[in-house]
């Protein structure tokens, strides 16, 4: 579709073609905005959250912090998103379990 564009100099209508670069420059930015939104997302969810720990085995006996395993992917999560909105968005809302584990013997703990 031509938009139809007067010069001020010489008052005649001149065509405008969209090249490429006005369609993938704001895909771009939508892409890089939405990928910051995910960054952080994920950020304020993964913070360490220390889970001391001292594990049921009677052989290891560790008493620290644990290891939590699981989780979501912050890559399968953005190109969903990309791809896909509607399923990039029930895999953003899917509850999801994480597993705890001894660092020392590898029991899981929950």
């Amino acid at each position: 579709m031509k938009k139809v564009i007067a010069d001020s100099k010489t008052e005649s209508p001149q065509a405008f073609e969209p090249t490429a670069a006005d369609f993938f420059i704001p895909l771009s930015i939508f892409l890089l905005t939405m990928l910051g939104i995910f960054y952080l997302l994920f950020w304020i969810r993964s913070r360490n959250k220390s889970l001391k720990i001292i594990c049921p085995n009677n052989n290891c006996r560790y008493n620290g912090l644990a290891v939590e395993r699981g989780g979501k992917s912050p890559l399968v999560m953005f190109l969903l998103f990309c791809l896909f909105i509607i399923p990039g968005i029930i895999y953003m809302l899917r509850p999801v379990k994480k597993q705890i584990f001894c660092p020392k013997c590898g029991l899981q703990i929950r």
